[in-house]
Formats: C-alpha cells, sequence, structure tokens
C-alpha cells in the first residue's frame, strides 16, 4: 500500500522521470540511421553508375525500382528537362503506378461483388422482362379470343336486336290497335247509349203525347171509341218500351244524373308515411313527398257530415273508395271488412290529392281526392284533355284548379279576407258555407297565369271555372293569360252549392275542375 502515489501528478512524474531507450542511445540510432542512409546513397549512386546503360535500355521496367528512383534524373533525364524536376515527375507518376495497382488489388474484391449484384439484376430483369413478355403474350391471346367472342356475339345480336325493335314496333303498333279499338268500343258503346237514350227519349214524347190525346178523347163521350183504342195502342207501345227502356238501363247503366258524393275522407290521426317518416295526415301539407316517392299536390280539411267507419284500423268516410282484390274499387261503406263507427264526434276529416292519383296506407291502396279510375282517364284522354301515353301525374301538371292566396274574398259579415286566410264553416257573401278549404302545390303545375275579363282579374292554375252573370260559363284551360312567377302555393274552397265570388268574379268551386269535364262526356251521352 506504501507504493501508491499520493496524488495523480505525484504518480505522472514518476512515470515520465524514468529515461528510455533513446533517452539514454538516441544520439547513437541517429547517427546509425543517418549513416546507413549515406551508405544507401552511396551504394545506390555507384550501383547506377555501373548499371546505367542496362538500366536506360529497359528504363520502362526499371523507373519505379527504389534504388534507381532518387537518381531518375541522373540516369535519363530528357534533354531540356533538369534533372531534378525529372526524378519528381518520375516518383510522382511511379507513386501513381503503385498506389493504382494497389487500390486495384484491395479494391477487385468489390468489383466482384458489385458485378455478381449487377449480373444479379440483369437476371432478374431478363426474368421480369420474360415474365412481362408471357403477361403481353397471354393478354394479346386473351384479348384475340375475347375480340373473337365479341364479334361472334356481336353477329348474333344484330340480329337478335333487329328481331326486338321488330318486335317493339310490333307491340307498339299493337298497342295502338288495342288502344284504338277500347276508344273504339267505348265510343260506340256511349254512341249505342245515347241513340238508345234518344230513342226512348223520342218515344216517351211520343207516349208523353198519346196519353195527352187520350185524355182528351176520354173527356168527350162520342169520342170514347177512338179513345179505347188509342189506349189499348198506348199499352202495346208503352209496355214493350218500358220493358226496352229497363232492359237497357240495366245492360247499358242508363240512369238520370245523382247527386256526387260527399267528400271522401280520412281522421285526422291516420298515419301517412312520407319520406321522412310517419306523420298524421292532418299535418301533411302539399308537396311533401311520401315514401314511395310520390308527391302530394293537394291537402284538404274538410267538415265532417259523413258515417265513419274502421277499415283494418284506418278511419275513413264510408264514401271513399279503396282497392278490393275481386271487386275492384268499391266504397268503404260496401267492404266487407269495414265497420262502421256510431259515435264519431270529430269536427273535421282530412284528405289528400297525389300525383298518381292513389294513397298508400298500410299497404292498402285507396283513391285520392278526385277518385279518378282508369275510366275517367280514358274519359279525359278521349277527349284531349291528356295525350295517349299521358302518365297520370299529367292530370295535375295541366289539369289542375287553384287561385292565388291573396285574392280577396267577401264574407257574410261584409268583411274581406285572403283566400288563404278562409277557415271551413266560414259564410261567404252570397251565404255560401265553405265545407272544406284546399292547400295546391304549384311545383309540377304546367304554369300560373294572370286573366284578365273585362275589367276583373284572377290569378291561377290552368284550370279555373268561371260561371258569372256576365263574364259567362266556360273555363280558363284555353283562355290566355300573362305567365307570372309561381307562388309556392295556390289555395281553392269547396262550398255547399259549388260557387262563390272572388276578385268580384263568380267561380265554381275546387270539384269542378275534373268533374265538370268529365261532365262534358256525360251530357253529350247520357240521359238527363
Amino acid at each position: 500500500m506504501d507504493t501508491i502515489p499520493e496524488t495523480f501528478t505525484s504518480y505522472f512524474n514518476k512515470i515520465y522521470s524514468k529515461k528510455t531507450y533513446l533517452d539514454k542511445y538516441g544520439g547513437s540510432v541517429i547517427g546509425t540511421a543517418v549513416s546507413l542512409l549515406i551508405f544507401f546513397c552511396i551504394f545506390s549512386y555507384f550501383y547506377v553508375q555501373s548499371k546505367m546503360d542496362p538500366i536506360r535500355q529497359n528504363w520502362a521496367n526499371e523507373r519505379c525500382k527504389p534504388e534507381v528512383m532518387p537518381f531518375a534524373g541522373l540516369i535519363n533525364a530528357p534533354k531540356g528537362t533538369s534533372k531534378m524536376t525529372y526524378t519528381a515527375e518520375n516518383f510522382t507518376k511511379c507513386t501513381v503506378g503503385i498506389l493504382s495497382e494497389v487500390v486495384q488489388y484491395f479494391t477487385s474484391p468489390l468489383y466482384y461483388l458489385s458485378d455478381m449484384v449487377s449480373n444479379f439484376y440483369l437476371m432478374l430483369m431478363k426474368v421480369v422482362q420474360a415474365f412481362r413478355s408471357l403477361a403481353f403474350y397471354l393478354r394479346m391471346k386473351v384479348m384475340k379470343i375475347i375480340e373473337y367472342m365479341v364479334a361472334r356475339i356481336y353477329n348474333v345480336m344484330i340480329p337478335v336486336q333487329r328481331l326486338f325493335i321488330k318486335l317493339k314496333d310490333t307491340l307498339k303498333k299493337t298497342e295502338g290497335i288495342m288502344v284504338t279499338g277500347l276508344y273504339t268500343v267505348f265510343s260506340t258503346y256511349l254512341a249505342l247509349k245515347a241513340f238508345i237514350g234518344s230513342f226512348l227519349q223520342i218515344l216517351i214524347i211520343i207516349l208523353i203525347i198519346i196519353v195527352a190525346v187520350i185524355i182528351a178523347l176520354w173527356i168527350l163521350p162520342f169520342t170514347w171509341p177512338a179513345a179505347a183504342a188509342l189506349t189499348a195502342f198506348f199499352l202495346l207501345l208503352a209496355i214493350p218500351v218500358g220493358i226496352v227502356a229497363g232492359h237497357m238501363g240495366h245492360i247499358l247503366n242508363i240512369t238520370s244524373k245523382s247527386v256526387p258524393n260527399k267528400p271522401g275522407c280520412f281522421d285526422k290521426n291516420t298515419q301517412i308515411a312520407t319520406k321522412n317518416g310517419f306523420q298524421n295526415i292532418s299535418n301533411i301539407k302539399s308537396g311533401t313527398i311520401l315514401k314511395n316517392g310520390d308527391r302530394v299536390t293537394a291537402s284538404f280539411k274538410i267538415v265532417n257530415s259523413n258515417d265513419m267507419y274502421n277499415f283494418n284500423n284506418i278511419i275513413i268516410s264510408g264514401t271513399h273508395k279503396v282497392l278490393h282484390d275481386i271487386k275492384g274499387w268499391v266504397f268503404i261503406k260496401d267492404h266487407p271488412e269495414s265497420i262502421k263507427i256510431e259515435n264519431y264526434y270529430e269536427p273535421y276529416i282530412y284528405c289528400l290529392s297525389t300525383e298518381s292519383k292513389r294513397i298508400n296506407i298500410n299497404n292498402y291502396k285507396f283513391l285520392d281526392w278526385d277518385d279518378i279510375e282508369p275510366v275517367d282517364v280514358i274519359k279525359l284522354k278521349n277527349l284531349d284533355y291528356l295525350q295517349t301515353y299521358s302518365p297520370l301525374s299529367d292530370i295535375h301538371k295541366f289539369l289542375e284548379s287553384g287561385i292565388d292566396g291573396n285574392s280577396l274574398i267577401e264574407l257574410d259579415e261584409g268583411n274581406e279576407i285572403k283566400l288563404k286566410d278562409v277557415q271551413v264553416n266560414d259564410i261567404l257573401r252570397g251565404g255560401e258555407r265553405v265545407l272544406a278549404t284546399v292547400e295546391i302545390d304549384t311545383k309540377n303545375i304546367s304554369y300560373i297565369r294572370k286573366y284578365y275579363f273585362n275589367g276583373f282579374e284572377i290569378i291561377g292554375a290552368p284550370n279555373l271555372h268561371i260561371c258569372d252573370a256576365d263574364l259567362g260559363n266556360f273555363n280558363t284551360l284555353d283562355k290566355f293569360g300573362k305567365v307570372i312567377d309561381r307562388p309556392q302555393k295556390l289555395y281553392h274552397l269547396i262550398t255547399n252549392n259549388g260557387f262563390f265570388i272572388i276578385n268580384g268574379i263568380r267561380v265554381r268551386d275546387y270539384n269542378s275542375a275534373i268533374e265538370n269535364i268529365l261532365d262534358i262526356r256525360d251530357k253529350l251521352y247520357a240521359l238527363s
């Protein structure tokens, strides 16, 4: 423990205070090295002097030897170049050559590895190229196969396509023939109905005249024989006419015009499936999109004066029509699954019009407010109010009725209010009672016009029915008016007498829009 120095400084001083070999013999070593160097130089000089000519003759191989390099300028300096300069140049050249050989020797493994890697990637590239060539070959073959198949299919499809075109054309022609035939049969039916009706009317008039003559003949005693004969003739004529009239009335449905049914509608809590979920029918506004994509074109709020029925948990008036699987369109009151509600006290019921003219509730299909059945569509097309291939939505587009909500209407009390503010059960100036208010969506109506009639004006949809003592009785379908920007909504009323006065013009109520058009056909072809 005593040999351990007390500090690092004393330790290092002790180490470096010892004398090394060079400290003792450094002078001798240096002297020996200098002597050897001098001896090497002298020896080399005399060696070179003795080998001068052979070295010069083999200069390319001798120039870089260690014993020759220091004397290169002395041995073989070119003319015009100093011996020292040439010696330096030779030394530099030899050094570079030797280093090049050494570097080449040491880097040859790296070059070998790089060559192997290059060859590997070259082979890999060739393999990839081979796969690409194979893929290209396969692709071309597949393309040729597909082209061949497409060509064959094309060759087959062209005749098939022509066949389908001809088939489509044939079906269209068949459809046209069937539609024409249907219209022809329907027109024949209506013409026959009108002819028989007119013929029966003539016979009835003749019978009435005969009755009047018979009564006159029975007054005077001397004309009783003639009266008896005429009475017998009357009976011979009246009995067959009565039988024919009865059978024709049964077969051709020849009946007198009857009062239209009361509006058919739903309870306020009836659930309707819309695009945004189920809603009460009382909350549905015109323009609402239903779940099946149908659009509500009009919404109705109606005073309740109907018998109401429970039809599979749907509260509905008896005069509404539902599609029966066997019987077709039948009134709810006539449907076997309907149960009459004896005590129903709701003051208002509600209904809708849609573009499809149908209302779907709980997988049951009901007619909308307009009660448009297939035969009515045929009538509208036969009267040229609709095109042959018009969809049902064209009824709303071209035949909708409605009046601007800002139009003024006078109440029985003498004050004027806007049409859109009229309420159910309001009494109007002429004593009309409002049975229903109608809100109409204008988005898909063909146009909204401002009509001018002898100083009066009215804004509305295409199909307004005027029935005014001064203006006449007509609708606006064939009248010109100024097309204006459409309001978002139009409005209308249904009254107890079918009329009301607005902006000083007496108009028919909403029900006249379709009913009056269909009544044209009835007036032309039905018995009055």
